[in-house]
């Protein structure tokens, strides 16, 4: 790879790594390498930033302390969210961002292990749809992976794990005060059907779910007078699937939380 390359994963930087992983962690991981461009938290940083790390490959399309301290305040709020453990501020994560000329509008994310992935064209640098990927893949630490619902058929409702997290996506981002409203519009418009010219439209179980999560959120509001919202129930379900130790819960588990709050 020539002088001055790196390495980096999942599980660390260089040869200052994670010893110790399972088959499905191995297999949910980023790899890396090449000319690495690292950012890591400063000496006076806070102790949540500790073991946070933002990893780019070849030169940033941007400032990468901006681009870092955006990934920061994003996982700080999507934590807040969902109610995540005081020990769970300080595990390590890091955040991979890969440039890939020629994708153009296309770009995808992945929620991997105490890692995100994120491929995109460099000449779109942070922008609006970029900044929710990010969001969209650490909602998924939660929905996705610490709790997922299970159709009565045993299929997993994707409606709700990916519907859901387009939902909170946007919550993420305008809890942390890193999108305006009309940062969002466009997509709002692809989950009603409606993407603007050059965007693609969301799946339809994306759609399906992110819909109804909007209209549930409204509804919890407005029956308690905006005392509880879909925040709480998200964070009931996670809950519960932690005390039971099973991250797969019945649809069933949703349904009694709504209707004990809306009849």
């Amino acid at each position: 790879l020539g002088r001055g390359a790196d390495a980096a994963s999942s599980f660390g930087f260089g040869d200052a790594i994670t010893t110790t992983a399972t088959t499905e962690e191995l297999s949910h991981a980023a790899y890396v390498a090449g000319r690495l461009w690292v950012e890591e938290p400063e000496k006076d940083a806070p102790a949540v930033e500790a073991g946070k790390r933002l990893v780019v490959v070849g030169d940033p399309p941007f400032d990468g302390r901006t681009a870092f301290r955006f990934c920061m305040s994003a996982l700080s709020a999507t934590d807040r969210l969902f109610g995540a453990a005081p020990e769970a501020a300080r595990e390590s994560f890091t955040f991979f961002l890969v440039p890939e000329p020629g994708l153009g509008r296309a770009h995808d994310g992945a929620s991997l292990t105490r890692s995100l992935g994120l491929w995109f064209d460099p000449r779109r640098g942070l922008d609006a749809g970029i900044r929710l990927t990010v969001a969209h893949e650490l909602v998924h630490r939660w929905l996705g992976g610490a709790v997922r619902l299970v159709e009565d058929d045993g299929r997993d409702a994707v409606w709700f794990s990916e519907g859901f997290t387009v939902h909170f996506a946007r919550r993420v981002l305008l809890d942390a005060g890193r999108a305006t409203p009309a940062d969002l519009l466009v997509d709002i418009r692809r989950m009603l059907g409606e993407p603007p010219a050059g965007e693609e439209q969301l799946p339809l179980d994306y759609r399906r779910g992110g819909t109804w999560a909007a209209f549930f959120d409204a509804a919890l509001r407005r029956a308690s007078g905006g005392a509880r919202s879909l925040d709480d129930v998200a964070r009931e379900l996670v809950a519960r699937a932690r005390d039971e130790r099973a991250a797969r819960l019945p649809v069933a588990a949703l349904r009694e939380i709504l209707a004990r709050d809306l009849g």
